[in-house]
């Protein structure tokens, strides 16, 4: 098994991502290369799943970390941060850092178009289904959206209508 840096990994961006928090895109390398420090604290990286714009499939197998991890503020602690809400809600979001990463791929077996759709599909339709009901005009309107795109941009730019690219979130 021989692992490849994605920082040197030819992709054709965009990619998608699938890890136990959902589904992620990454519209280029700058994207994929930074991650919240939790992320990479909590080993939630490992085994998230990438596609790339030509079906190419990576898994990841470990992260190196490239830039070192934010010292721990008085905020973080939980207790704390449920005491402090306010003041630390602000303090979250003003000084919420990045830290650069560079995971290591296992190149996988091609997809064909229809199994990332499928993917796509399993992902989002909880969440259509939450604002529009099964069946509904609405709901079936965004199925369609997902079976007629034609490549993973397209499929990247309906995903990212609900969610931020990359580690944002």
């Amino acid at each position: 098994m021989t692992l490849a840096k994605a920082s040197e990994v030819d992709f054709h961006f965009p990619l998608i991502g699938w890890f136990d928090d959902g589904v992620r895109t990454f519209p280029d390398r700058e994207y994929l290369l930074k991650c919240r420090p939790a992320l990479y604290e909590n080993d939630e990286l490992i085994g998230m799943e990438l596609v790339d714009n030509s079906l190419r499939r990576w898994a990841v197998r470990s992260v190196d970390l490239c830039s070192p991890l934010p010292k721990k503020r008085w905020y973080h602690n939980r207790l704390l941060f449920f005491v402090f809400l306010p003041i630390t809600f602000f303090l979250e979001v003003a000084y919420n850092t990045m830290i650069e990463i560079d995971p290591r791929l296992e190149e996988l077996a091609p997809l064909d178009l229809e199994e990332v759709k499928a993917q796509v599909i399993r992902e989002k339709g909880p969440i259509w289904a939450d604002f529009d009901p099964v069946g509904s005009p609405e709901y079936d309107a965004e199925l369609a959206k997902v079976r007629d795109a034609p490549d993973v941009a397209a499929l990247v730019d309906l995903l990212e209508e609900d969610w931020p690219p990359g580690f944002l979130e």
